[in-house]
């Protein structure tokens, strides 16, 4: 059955001069792999760069239950992206940190429409913050099921496996200066942070990830931050 949805992109890989792989975030049906051929010729209704990472894009396809890959048929983009360099890097570090961490096949409008609106902000404002992966980060963990409890946020440690603060220093927990860092994300009062402060905070994000099943080892895109947090 054939369907058009919106969609956002994380990036496409090649396979030869004229076919590419592309990772999309659907509307419809959360996050497929895609089969683009002939995205090079003349009569190609596909423009590459309408995959670059985080584009907001409406697709057209035909739902195949059967196979991992799907076909592309046309892609349109929707949202012109941003030429404003540090959300273009920034976009780059929220694809390739997606890519880890979202289920293939997994339809979540919710987790759908707040990447959308989140990168639509992104393309239209021109102005990020230098803490802003932080609190997309943490923000991102309520649509996967495991965003931290704050009823207790008063106490002095943060327990990376019960994702509740503690008054009781144990192995699962993280030190009160890194409670301290990771208690201003959860407000969103880390705007002042100075660049060890981030640091740390995203350190912390990836080892609390890594609690809760998903992995985020080996992001190439962590110097990307680390050069915006210069």
């Amino acid at each position: 059955m054939s369907y058009s949805c919106k969609a956002i992109s994380l990036g496409y890989k090649k396979i030869n001069s004229s076919t590419v792989i592309c990772n999309l975030v659907t509307e419809k049906f959360g996050l497929l792999s895609y089969l683009i051929k002939g995205f090079q010729s003349k009569k190609s209704k596909t423009k590459i760069n309408t995959l670059e990472p985080m584009g907001l894009i409406q697709i057209k396809s035909t739902e195949s239950k059967n196979r991992n890959l799907q076909r592309l048929d046309e892609i349109k983009l929707l949202v012109p992206p941003t030429n404003f360099i540090s959300a273009k890097l920034l976009k780059l570090f929220y694809a390739e940190f997606l890519k880890k961490v979202i289920r293939e096949s997994t339809e979540d409008i919710n987790l759908f429409n707040f990447l959308w609106k989140t990168t639509f902000n992104l393309n239209t404002n021109n102005k990020i913050n230098k803490s802003d992966h932080l609190l997309f980060i943490i923000k991102l963990t309520n649509y996967l099921g495991f965003y931290p409890n704050v009823m207790n946020i008063k106490n002095s440690y943060f327990n990376l496996e019960n994702g509740d603060f503690e008054n009781v220093k144990s192995e699962n927990t993280i030190t009160k200066q890194e409670s301290n860092i990771f208690k201003s994300i959860l407000t969103e009062n880390c705007d002042s942070f100075d660049k060890n402060e981030r640091e740390i905070g995203l350190d912390i994000m990836v080892k609390y990830y890594s609690y809760h099943n998903h992995e985020v080892k080996n992001l190439k895109s962590k110097k990307i931050i680390e050069s915006l947090n210069g």
